[in-house]
C-alpha cells in the first residue's frame, strides 16, 4: 500500500512541476512573440520617420529659394 502511495505522489508531483514548466514556457513564448512584435514594429516606425525626413529633405531642394528670388 506504501509503494501506490508514493507512486502516486511522485506522479502527482511530476505532474505539477510539468505543468508548471508548461505554463512558464507558454508565458516566455508569449512575452518573446511580444517583444519581437514590438521590435517590427519599431523597425517599420523608424523606417517611416527616414522616409519621412527623405521625403521633406527632397521637397525643400526641389522648392526655389524664396529669398534669392526678392
Amino acid at each position: 500500500m506504501s509503494y501506490q502511495k508514493d507512486k502516486y505522489r511522485y506522479e502527482e508531483e511530476f505532474e505539477d512541476k510539468f505543468s508548471s514548466l508548461l505554463l512558464s514556457q507558454k508565458i516566455l513564448l508569449a512575452a518573446f512573440k511580444k517583444r519581437k512584435n514590438a521590435k517590427g514594429d519599431l523597425d517599420l516606425a523608424d523606417k517611416e520617420f527616414h522616409e519621412a525626413i527623405d521625403f521633406v529633405n527632397s521637397n525643400e531642394r526641389e522648392k526655389p529659394n524664396r529669398l534669392a528670388t526678392k
